[in-house]
């Protein structure tokens, strides 16, 4: 018997170090590729950031290393020859330059079929610009393009026709069992304040001022209340604006930061938490709202991206209509109610364990290559 032929498919993805949301999904994604037994899969490393504050950034390192990952992607077309090519292109900022000028490559000398995955939304300041749309425009250029849910596809302007376009929303490798999610729900609430979590990188856009402005209203309020903030700094006046709000306004015996967490740790505030609370003012998914879907916990979110297909508004979570520090801290006024906290963590969960887990992403995404 002749052995099995395997689809070649060369992956090109950012993917960590550094740690966050599309480069975490790039390497779950990787990984299911390679234990696809009917795939023979390389990868090359996209990103040469190596913290959160370089991402970005342009170095004398970052363009050494645009020419090595273009040799690399040259050798692996003529050698490799990939029936398939997956490539994850940033679509704003330096990222678009680099990866347009890789693509253009990838165009020149591939002679399979090209597949792009988004996993951020393309700016509409970066469409209405005459010179960023065209690299926009030739950036999109492919056999078939990936999206993280439908209120994604507006934002591509008809550059891909729909008939190419594959709707497929991030998934997590499950971290807790059913028997572990109830006690959480046991042990979770009874203390005599709220525990409120924001967890994501802190680029302001992410939200993290409006959250400290809401707790802020909080202390106005008289709320008892723990505001945990888990991320990494992209800059250091980023860094100083916070703790200059923090110490303005009296922040500090309700507001703690504690730096990038990973594993166990970043699971143990998942745990403890009452409310994930995620403002952010530019997303394609959050992949942080179905971790905290995961761990039973109820979302407050801006309604950027898909969100509101994530979030079902007022059954598990709330979704942010003006995203403002007033808003958010209405929706922490009703999740007061341990059990309207409880029930809508219970149906994230649920609807995590049915639309988000790594067995339905898998299955669509290796689909997806068998198919092309």
């Amino acid at each position: 018997m002749s052995d099995i032929v395997k689809k070649r498919i060369l992956f090109v993805s950012p993917l960590p170090p550094p740690h966050y949301g599309s480069a975490l999904s790039s390497e779950m994604s990787l990984d299911i590729l390679n234990n696809e037994n009917s795939f023979e899969v390389r990868s090359i490393k996209l990103n040469y950031s190596r913290e959160m504050s370089d991402v970005g950034k342009l170095t004398p390192g970052k363009i050494g290393g645009i020419f090595n990952v273009a040799g690399r992607i040259k050798k692996e077309l003529r050698t490799f020859k990939p029936d398939l090519v997956y490539f994850m292109p940033a679509v704003s900022g330096f990222g678009l330059l680099r990866d347009y000028y890789l693509l253009k490559i990838v165009k020149r000398l591939n002679h399979g079929k090209l597949i792009l995955h988004l996993r951020a939304p393309i700016k509409d300041n970066d469409w209405t610009n005459p010179v960023r749309s065209l690299f926009i425009k030739g950036l999109l250029i492919c056999d078939k393009i990936i999206l993280l849910g439908s209120e994604l596809i507006p934002n591509l302007n008809s550059a891909v026709p729909e008939k190419d376009i594959y709707l497929l929303p991030n998934a997590l490798v499950s971290s807790i069992t059913e028997g572990d999610a109830e006690s959480i729900y046991r042990s979770r609430g009874n203390g005599n304040y709220l525990n409120l979590l924001f967890l994501s990188n802190l680029h302001e856009s992410k939200g993290w001022f409006k959250l400290l402005e809401s707790c802020r209203l909080l202390n106005d309020a008289d709320i008892k209340y723990l505001c945990h903030f888990v991320g990494d700094w992209p800059s250091t006046n980023e860094k100083l604006k916070f703790f200059r709000y923090v110490e303005k306004n009296n922040l500090y015996d309700n507001v703690v930061y504690h730096g990038r967490l990973l594993g166990r740790e970043k699971q143990n505030m998942l745990r403890e938490a009452d409310i994930l609370i995620f403002p952010t003012e530019y997303e394609a998914f959050g992949r942080v709202i179905i971790e905290a879907m995961e761990f039973g916990l109820p979302v407050i979110a801006s309604n950027a991206g898909t969100i509101p297909s994530i979030i079902d508004n007022g059954i598990t979570g709330f979704v942010l209509e003006n995203n403002n520090a007033n808003e958010i801290f209405q929706c922490i006024l009703k999740l007061q109610d341990k059990t309207l906290r409880t029930e809508m963590g219970r149906k994230g969960r649920e609807k995590f364990i049915n639309e988000f887990t790594i067995g339905i992403y898998k299955d669509r995404f290796v689909k997806i290559f068998k198919e092309n």
